[in-house]
């Protein structure tokens, strides 16, 4: 059997990180974290669309890291769709690196979409409180048009765990 993903998609403050981080405690799987996020505590000025190139080759390096492949499954708190709606909706253009990037890494995943129906969390790195509907309109157009599985979360975090939990089961994996 391949190795599966389980990848956390969706906008700002919808509860990705948690949610990853919860599951792969409880189920003992690898978690593959945002590298954006590293990347962008140690930037010392503010980032350009040539930083999300940086970004994209760490995610994916990330992703792809061979111990993962001791596991059945891994959970990643994010993947490449987020760095490509980010460009998109930021900048309006998305590189060939990013755009490889995702088209060449979605098999083998099922995506767990965040609504933003979660209250917003302010935090240094996020920047768009008043646009989440928007983005996950987006992101649901993009996983639609990569032709992926992907599931709705929705409700409280709790709620969010339970339907994830199902999901794994339903996919044949022990929790």
């Amino acid at each position: 059997m391949k190795h599966f993903q389980f990848v956390f998609t969706g906008p700002e403050s919808t509860g990705k990180t948690i949610l990853s981080e919860r599951l792969s405690e409880e189920t003992g799987r690898p978690i593959v974290h945002e590298y954006a996020r590293v990347y962008l505590d140690l930037l010392n000025r503010p980032y350009t669309i040539n930083d999300l190139d940086n970004i994209a080759i760490g995610q994916l390096t990330l992703e792809t890291e061979e111990n993962l492949y001791d596991s059945e499954f891994s959970i990643c708190d994010t993947d490449m769709t987020v760095i490509y709606i980010w460009s998109a909706f930021k900048y309006g253009i998305v590189s060939s690196i990013i755009e490889e990037g995702l088209y060449n890494n979605i098999e083998n995943k099922l995506y767990f979409l965040c609504y933003p129906d979660l209250p917003w969390i302010p935090d240094p790195q996020r920047e768009n409180p008043n646009d989440r509907e928007e983005l996950y309109d987006l992101y649901e157009k993009l996983l639609k048009e990569l032709e992926v599985p992907y599931i709705v979360l929705k409700g409280g975090l709790e709620q969010r765990i339970v339907h994830c939990r199902e999901i794994i089961k339903e996919r044949g994996f022990i929790m």
